[in-house]
Parts: structure tokens; C-alpha cells; sequence
């Protein structure tokens, strides 16, 4: 199992960041190190990447960093009751890039993490970017976010079926890499596998001043 941050500049910045998102609402902490889980094992097994593996699982852990900036009810009950707050869910990339960047996190990172909500076709936000516009690792979390957000239970819902989140994903594939969601779904019992290994390890050893500071086990139950 490997340790991204005893030896990363990054290790201190990291913690802070997601003690604060955890504050906020555990939930979205937990999602942030699922997604992370996820993303990493896909690179790891299934496709090539020019970044190395702490990068990859940096972008999946602060992913969602720019949902500090949101109002609490917007994590309780996920209600979105107007246009203005469907616009503050849209800016949470932007609230992302802004803190990232404040924080001198390197610069592809902060990229990637802008662009996981671009879509294939141009739908996305923010900038509506084409496919070959979006950074390859970007596409990935696009699906490991979207996967693991189907598959985890949330105050508003109760979680999907892993293969009912596959249909969900092949159903809105205009949105996704076609190539890369083909090779997640094809391998999803394995990714899925071996994430639980990886967040769990996160979990309860490397993070475990994030999501094990209270010791309480029955609040300790992990996203997965």
C-alpha cells in the first residue's frame, strides 16, 4: 500500500484542507477520499497518466475542496430551491481552483480539479470545454465522482446498486470519454475492490486525524 504524503510538501496544506471540508459536512469529506480511492486504482491498473501517482490521488482528495464555500443547507438536505443556488453548486470548481491556487498546489492539479465537471459534448461547467480539451485525468474523475456519488448513501437518498449506477453511467455516456468508461465499467468489480483496500487504509491509518478524530467507530463508517 502506498503513502502519498509523510514525504509531500503537500502533507500539512492537505490535512488542513479537508479537516475543514470534514468540519463542514463528513459526507463530502468521505466522497472526496472515495473518489480519490478510485481515481488512483484506475491509473494504477487501467490507463497511463504523465503525472505520478500522489498527484493523481491529490486531484481526487481536494476534488470537491470549493463545497467549503457553501451554505449549510446546501449539504443537509441538497436543496436546490433556485437559480442562485443551482449557480453556487456550479462555482464550486471555481471555489476550488481559488484555493488551490492560493495555496500554491501545482498547477496541473489545479486543472484538474477545475475541469471534472466538463463534459464530452460541451455541457459542462465552467467553461464548456470539448473532449480534447479536457486534461485525461479530469475525464477519469468525471466518472469515479459520478460513480461513487450514485453508490453512496446521502441524507437526501439511499445509495444505488453498483450495477444500477453502470446503467446510470452508460445511459449519460454523451458526457463521458467513451474509451475510459468502457474500461471502468468492464473492470469495476476489481476497482471497486481494490479501492475499499485504499480508502480504508486512508481511512483508518494515513488520514486518520481527519476522519478518525473523534474514535468513535459508529462514526467512522466509511463512504464505499
Amino acid at each position: 500500500m502506498h503513502s502519498i504524503f509523510k514525504n509531500s510538501i503537500y502533507f500539512t496544506k492537505t490535512v488542513n484542507m479537508l479537516k475543514a471540508l470534514y468540519d463542514k459536512d463528513v459526507q463530502t469529506a468521505k466522497h472526496c477520499l472515495a473518489v480519490a480511492s478510485y481515481m488512483s486504482v484506475f491509473f494504477n491498473k487501467y490507463a497511463s497518466t504523465n503525472f505520478d501517482s500522489d498527484m493523481i490521488f491529490l486531484c481526487g482528495l481536494l476534488h470537491d475542496i470549493g463545497k467549503i464555500k457553501f451554505p449549510s443547507y446546501l449539504f443537509s438536505d441538497f436543496i436546490v430551491s433556485s437559480e442562485d443556488d443551482w449557480n453556487i453548486i456550479k462555482a464550486h470548481t471555481i471555489y476550488a481552483k481559488q484555493i488551490l491556487e492560493a495555496s500554491n498546489f501545482p498547477y496541473d492539479v489545479v486543472k484538474i480539479v477545475f475541469q471534472h465537471h466538463e463534459k464530452k459534448d460541451g455541457s459542462g461547467y465552467p467553461l464548456s470545454l470539448s473532449l480534447k480539451e479536457i486534461f485525461i485525468e479530469a475525464r477519469v474523475l468525471a466518472i469515479a465522482d459520478c460513480y461513487t456519488a450514485l453508490t453512496e448513501e446521502r441524507a437526501y437518498r439511499s445509495r444505488v446498486a453498483s450495477q444500477d449506477a453502470v446503467k446510470i453511467l452508460v445511459k449519460d455516456n454523451r458526457w463521458y470519454d467513451n474509451r475510459l468508461l468502457r474500461v471502468f465499467i468492464e473492470n469495476i468489480n476489481d476497482i471497486t475492490l481494490q479501492a475499499e483496500s485504499l480508502y480504508n487504509f486512508y481511512f483508518y491509518k494515513e488520514l486518520r486525524e481527519v476522519f478518525n478524530r473523534d474514535h468513535v467507530k459508529g462514526n467512522a463508517e466509511k463512504a464505499l
